[in-house]
Order: C-alpha cells, then sequence, then structure tokens
C-alpha cells in the first residue's frame, strides 16, 4: 500500500459546486455469471454446503420448501434433493455437522435435514423441532457457533433469542433464551452475540460467555431505525448493518470501545433511488450484499471509515427502486470463491467474482494561519460531480473503486479563502494522506469588483481561454498563477488572444489588473 503526504497552499476563489444525482441502472463491475437455475417458486435465503468430496453445493429457501443445488459443475447447477414445508416468504439456513439447519414463519418449527448422504445418495433424512420446554412454530432467522444453535424471532416466548445445544444434531436440546428485545437477525462469536433489533431500531451486543446468562454490553441505533442484520469484522473491532427501508444504509460502526460505539461511515447505492438494502456479510475485508432491486453489490471495507463500492451485478433487471423485489440472500464462503445468490423472482445464481482493493485519497483541511480546521470545505471533480464536505473536524475522505489520475476541486463559497485543484495518480489499493491548508485574501489587496468587466471563456477548458470585457476600450494586465500560487504568465490584456495554451492540466488564478489598478480575480481550470 502506498503512502504520501502532501501539504498544499491554497491559491485563488473557485465558484460553487453542484452534484449531479443518477437513478438509472449501474453497468454491472467485477462480477461474472457463470450459472443459474430458475425456480418456478419465489426463493428467499441462501446458504452453502460442501461435501466430504469437495463438492459445492447451494441450500436455497423457496416459499414451498428447501432446495438442495449441486454445484459440481458450477455453470450447470442441478437440483438434488428438495423437500416441502409450510408455505412463507422467509426461509432461513444454516449449517453444522453435516446438517441443514432451516427456520420459516410458516409453521413447524426447526426443519433439519441431514446431508451425509450426499454425494452419492439424495434421499435426505429430514427431522422437525418444535421445542421442549419452550415450543414453538416458526422462527425468522438463525446462527450457528460452536455447536450452539441461536434462533432469533421465535413466535411466542423468547423473542430475542433460543439457544440450542447441537451435540445431537438431529436432537437439539434446549440451553436458555434471550428476550429483553426482539431479535430479526443475529450473528455469534467468542461468546459475543450480535443482534440487530429491527423492531427497536438498534443493534446490540450482548455478553454470552456464562450461558444461559445473558449480559448486555452495548446497544446502538442505525440511520434509519431499522436495524435488519449485523455482521461483525474478522478481528471483532467492527461491525456492519443494514437497514431495510427505501432508501437505506449500510452502516460501518467501530466497536472498539464499547463505552462509545462511533458510526464511521455509511453507504447507499444510487442515493436519490429509494433502493432497499437486505442482508450484509463480511469476507476478507470486504462486504457481500444481497441488495434487492440493485442486486449483488461488494463493498471493499479494509478501510470501514471509508467504504468503496468495487463490484456489482443486477440480479434482477426487472426491479428497481424502493421494493423488496431482486436479491434476497448471498453466499460467499466457499472454498472455490465463487458467490450464489438467491433472487426472489430470478432463481439460483452462480458468480465469479473478481475481487479489487479500492484507492483512498483522505486528510484534512487547516487554515494556513491557524491551523484550526475548517468545516464545510467542498471537494469535488471539475464537473461539480461527486461533491464531499469536511466534517467538523474538517476531515474529508475520497473513496475510488478504480486506479487512475483524478482531478478535485477543493472552494469554500463566500468565505474569503482561496480555491484550488489537485490531481492524484493512484494505484490500486494506494492511501495518499492529502492535508490541504487554505489561505484567504491577503491584507491590503482588494476584493473583487462588485461589478466585474472582465470575464473569460470557455471555463473548463482543453485548449486555452479568451478574455472578454464590458468595456472594449479598457486595457490590462493578465497575471497567472498555479494552484501554489506562483506566478506562471503575464502579458497585456487583448480581447483576440488565447491564453493558457502552454500550461498543463490544473486549476489557475487570473488576475486582470487595470489602469486604476482594479483587480478582478478570476479563475480558469484546464483539463485534457
Amino acid at each position: 500500500m502506498g503512502m504520501k503526504n502532501w501539504i498544499l497552499l491554497l491559491g485563488c476563489f473557485l465558484g460553487a459546486a453542484t452534484a449531479a444525482t443518477t437513478f438509472g441502472q449501474l453497468p454491472n463491475k467485477n462480477l461474472n455469471l457463470i450459472g443459474s437455475l430458475s425456480y418456478t417458486q419465489n426463493l428467499s435465503d441462501v446458504w452453502g454446503y460442501v461435501d466430504e468430496t469437495g463438492i459445492e453445493y447451494a441450500l436455497v429457501g423457496t416459499t414451498n420448501g428447501f432446495s438442495v443445488v449441486s454445484l459440481e459443475d458450477p455453470t450447470n447447477p442441478v437440483e438434488v434433493f428438495y423437500t416441502g414445508g409450510f408455505p412463507t416468504v422467509w426461509r432461513d439456513i444454516k449449517v453444522w455437522n453435516d446438517r441443514a439447519y432451516v427456520t420459516n414463519e410458516g409453521g413447524g418449527g426447526l426443519t433439519i435435514v441431514d446431508l451425509r448422504p450426499l454425494p452419492l445418495g439424495n434421499n435426505l433424512p429430514v427431522y422437525n423441532y418444535v421445542g421442549q420446554n419452550v415450543p414453538f412454530n416458526t422462527a425468522h432467522n438463525l446462527y450457528i457457533d460452536n455447536g450452539v444453535a441461536y434462533l432469533f424471532g421465535v413466535d411466542g416466548t423468547p423473542h430475542g433469542a433460543l439457544y440450542l445445544d447441537l451435540s445431537d444434531p438431529d436432537n437439539p436440546t434446549e440451553m436458555g433464551s434471550f428476550d429483553q428485545f426482539y431479535g430479526h437477525d443475529g450473528y455469534v462469536r467468542d461468546n459475543t452475540m450480535y443482534i440487530a433489533h429491527i423492531d427497536d431500531g438498534f443493534f446490540g451486543i450482548y455478553d454470552i460467555s456464562n450461558m444461559p446468562t445473558t449480559n448486555s454490553l452495548q446497544t446502538r441505533g442505525t440511520p434509519s431505525s431499522t436495524s435488519h442484520n449485523i455482521w461483525p469484522s474478522d478481528d471483532n473491532q467492527y461491525v456492519f448493518t443494514t437497514d431495510e427501508v427505501a432508501a437505506g444504509y449500510i452502516a460501518a460502526y467501530d466497536i472498539s470501545d464499547l463505552s462509545n460505539i462511533e458510526e464511521v461511515d455509511r453507504y447507499q447505492s444510487r442515493p436519490g433511488s429509494g433502493v432497499y438494502p437486505h442482508n450484509v456479510h463480511y469476507y476478507n475485508g470486504y462486504l457481500v450484499i444481497s441488495y434487492y432491486a440493485d442486486g449483488l453489490i461488494i463493498l471493499d471495507v479494509t478501510r470501514p471509515s471509508n467504504m468503496v463500492e468495487v463490484g456489482r451485478y443486477d440480479t434482477s433487471p426487472n426491479f428497481s427502486g424502493d421494493q423488496t423485489d431482486g436479491c434476497w440472500g448471498a453466499y460467499p464462503y466457499f472454498p472455490s470463491g465463487r458467490i450464489i445468490t438467491t433472487d426472489i423472482q430470478e432463481g439460483l445464481q452462480v458468480f465469479e467474482p473478481d475481487y479489487k482493493r479500492a484507492c483512498y485519497i483522505e486528510g484534512t483541511v487547516r487554515d494556513v494561519h491557524t491551523n484550526l480546521p475548517i468545516t464545510g470545505v467542498t471537494i469535488s471533480e471539475p464537473f461539480g460531480n461527486n461533491p464531499i464536505l469536511t466534517d467538523i473536524q474538517g476531515r474529508y475522505k475520497i473513496g475510488l473503486s478504480d486506479p487512475g489520475t483524478y482531478t478535485y476541486n477543493v472552494t469554500k463559497v463566500g468565505s474569503g479563502y482561496f480555491g484550488q485543484s489537485f490531481s492524484e495518480t493512484l494505484s490500486r489499493g494506494d492511501l495518499v494522506i492529502r492535508d490541504i491548508y487554505l489561505d484567504n485574501w491577503p491584507l491590503g489587496v482588494d476584493e473583487p469588483l462588485e461589478e466585474v468587466s472582465w470575464s473569460l471563456f470557455p471555463n473548463p477548458s482543453a485548449e486555452g481561454f479568451r478574455l472578454q470585457s464590458t468595456d472594449v476600450s479598457n486595457t490590462a494586465q493578465v497575471v497567472m498563477r498555479n494552484a501554489q500560487g506562483q506566478v506562471v504568465s503575464e502579458a497585456t490584456a487583448h480581447l483576440e488572444t488565447l491564453y493558457g495554451t502552454e500550461l498543463p492540466v490544473g486549476w489557475y488564478s487570473v488576475e486582470v489588473i487595470d489602469r486604476q489598478g482594479r483587480v478582478n480575480r478570476l479563475s480558469w481550470i484546464k483539463i485534457r
């Protein structure tokens, strides 16, 4: 990972930037669809299984049952087993000790499917567990860790989580429960349970080291107060959540200090489109997300405070916007590295992902004289696209999915600070730390005239610019400065002259000084 440090002294004032918003579908990127299987039923969640010979399988929840699909030939998935069940929109699957455990919200309790006969046989034994001291018919979701199944959102009591010992995998026994809040989805690792409390608008983190005793460690609200699912990073320092609402967010939280959980970033697919996120999974520094109408999305979260989209595939091109259709589930944990998804309408899909690392520009904007941070500074692309504002501490962060050369304008409109543009060439995985120091109008120099008598065009331009004046008899001197405030060109102003043709790409301050000594300060951007 490359590291560069820059300090910039900024030059001259630029105009305000405006954002361009796009609501259309975005192109597929870094995900190759290699196989698919259609169903006559709608699908819900998906999980994976690998048999003793190394064959990978998709475990698929359907409206009316549970399907096992061989991916021995991933380009030609084949269903090898199906068992019916209570009709339901929701079915969730996890695997332990060569069994698939399937929850649903239709009835019949927990379904247990013995996968051991695979691949030689496909007559798989099926059992149903409906509880002992805590009988139940439905559960929304489950997670399994170290031989214990945690069922979330069971009907009746407990609503939070029911703990089942899977020492006898076909005959679970109850170990305890948690019922303080409704648990919609969850994850368990290292005696810590993470639960998304969708009805209460927050996630909770719990100590279960003395099970069945459950001790609350901390709770934290999510951006849209609809915490749908949660997944921790491998080092347990961060968690990532989804808010299952129109225009909901993927949010990242630093949980290294549970007394001060900090939200460090949030992401939306196609802001303004209203699309719903569904489930997020952490894999090797990436988030693999089933994103309903926007399909399968991958974020690089190497830097959780700067999440960057690096992969996308629209699994359901017939759906878009604020509806809960499209990609329901994703599973990225096969030894092969393949990802499988379940699209509600389109069926099972198999992908070869090309995981790419993002590149980053980050830093702080400060006053060159006081060293104090400057909030509300706009950093945007030359035509005002993708504007970023510095936060209360003057910090900014730019995340880019691809290497290349990027140019940005730095402005704070109406503040008296000079503006600037800068370019940076990035390789994949680079982190550039660029601290920016703004200077304001120097003492003893006139402010720009209220009635500007000189202007320039075209701006931006690839070749050069011409001056124009409201007074054709007016004569003036032209002084051009680069981003560092250095004089790069001086001339007498002529309306027919083309200026700046010899200068490199970048931002320039143009001072036009008339016969009365009045100064018009303009800015010009040279592109390409």
